[in-house]
């Protein structure tokens, strides 16, 4: 078996490649999901703020034009929400930590 290891800021998950035409084992499923689930919060937070704040930047600049002022109101909202899903992962993966053991 060779090791395989995922470094992010915050753990490491040691993965272990087996024979050929196997699947990844990991340590543990709790690890390499709240690796995830870190991960992809770290990476999307900047990405969000970029968007909101470019969004809110054409929201001020659109004057009388009601089109861009609909559009850049949408999408803000699109980001809101999505960040509501991408932060709420933490509380989703507790409870599957929870119902489904581990």
């Amino acid at each position: 078996m060779l090791p395989f290891y995922i470094y992010n800021h915050f753990t490491v998950v040691t993965l272990f490649a087996q024979d050929s035409g196997q699947v990844f084992r990991v340590d543990s499923i709790d690890s390499l999901l709240w690796s995830i689930v870190k991960t992809i919060q770290y990476y999307t937070l900047p990405i969000m703020a970029i968007v909101i704040a470019a969004f809110g930047i054409r929201l001020l600049t659109s004057g009388e034009n009601v089109s861009t002022k609909e559009s850049s109101k949408s999408w803000i909202i699109k980001v809101l929400i999505g960040s509501a899903i991408i932060f709420g992962a933490t509380t989703i993966a507790t409870l599957f930590k929870t119902y489904l053991g581990g």
